[in-house]
């Protein structure tokens, strides 16, 4: 993520949107630095949060995403760490013959690799 200071802007590029994914790293993994950003936002330190996408084919999205995105977002991984999560099967978005599981919270869905939920020998301790 990139934080302009100046502007009260954080870029997020694609580690924290609507359709973020979980599969090169682990889902507990991503949750801390998820929880990190959202610690900066109750802290005053930013008030707009841009990612890398939420729309695809060519289409141009410059709206910043809503304050409680990264709720949900961190609160599906939460769900798949606690395994109570509301899960759904949806063509993948870029290549729609492949299905993906998501986990859904308020506006999220998030991918994940079931395998990868934890690091290896972390304790499964949802944070």
């Amino acid at each position: 993520m990139f934080l302009d200071h100046q502007v009260r802007i954080v870029f997020s590029g694609d580690a924290a949107n609507r359709n973020v994914g979980a599969s090169a790293t682990a889902v507990s993994t991503l949750l801390k630095g998820l929880l990190r950003l959202q610690k900066l936002r109750e802290a005053g330190i930013y008030d707009q949060m841009f990612n890398g996408h939420t729309a695809y084919a060519g289409t141009i999205d410059v709206t910043p995403e809503t304050a409680t995105m990264l709720d949900d977002v961190i609160e599906a991984f939460r769900s798949l760490l606690r395994g109570d999560a509301m899960l759904r099967t949806i063509p993948n978005h870029m290549f729609p013959q492949r299905k993906l599981t998501v986990a859904i919270h308020g506006g999220a869905m998030v991918g994940f690799d079931p395998k990868r939920l934890w690091e290896p020998g972390e304790p499964h301790i949802v944070p």
